[in-house]
């Protein structure tokens, strides 16, 4: 039977005892997985970002830290290679949100049951709207070149005339979206990995305990 408490308890736990080279190596395959899904994406036109997925996977395994170091090189990357925007400082704070709020949501156990791993996606598309979307404003007049967010925010604009709100309003849901997206991506490669102290960030691992 399951314990509503346990699902929701919030804990303290270690990250996985990686070496340094593995969490370079890491950093090497989040940047891969960001930049790929950056090129699908534009490849297709599709009308989310999904562009953050290897960030979510190394703050999940190594810590909000080295999630920010993936962000940045990340973005610099990118940049270079299929999205010249990406190189705008400003427009990292995006990606160190995500490091930062996937890292220690995951320090916090809030991977390690169904219910807040809900909660922390949700938390997780809040924050990048609210740091996201004044930056959006500012830098392009609201307009972020994901269709359907660009899409809500045409509607909403013309009928609230703040693009503040309408910006955040188109942001919040999509990025709900997206993060769902990613999600099942991160947490298949996660489940792949044949390591104890990894799969006890999920929510399927269950603690084996001596009689």
């Amino acid at each position: 039977m399951v314990n509503l408490k346990d699902q929701f308890k919030i804990e303290r736990i270690d990250f996985p005892k990686l070496s340094e080279t593995y969490k370079i190596s890491l950093v090497a395959v989040g940047i891969a997985i960001n930049v790929s899904l950056v090129a699908i994406r534009t490849a297709l036109n599709l009308p989310v970002f999904i562009d953050q997925g290897g960030i979510m996977l190394v703050s999940m395994m190594a810590g909000p830290l080295w999630g920010i170091i993936t962000a940045i090189v990340g973005s610099v990357v990118v940049g270079l290679t299929v999205n010249p925007s990406s190189l705008i400082p400003l427009l990292w704070a995006t990606p160190i949100t995500t490091a930062l709020v996937w890292g220690f949501g995951t320090k916090y156990s809030m991977t390690k049951s169904w219910p807040k791993y809900a909660i922390l996606l949700v938390v997780l598309a809040f924050s990048l709207s609210v740091v996201t979307s004044p930056i959006i404003v500012y830098l392009f007049g609201g307009v972020s070149g994901s269709g359907g967010a660009d899409i809500l925010f045409t509607v909403l604009y013309k009928s609230w005339g703040d693009m503040l709100t309408a910006r955040f309003w188109a942001e919040f849901p999509t990025s709900v979206f997206d993060k769902v997206i990613l999600s099942v991506l991160v947490l298949s490669i996660v489940r792949a990995i044949p390591r104890s102290d990894v799969q006890k960030l999920t929510p399927w691992y269950k603690e084996k305990t001596s009689k």
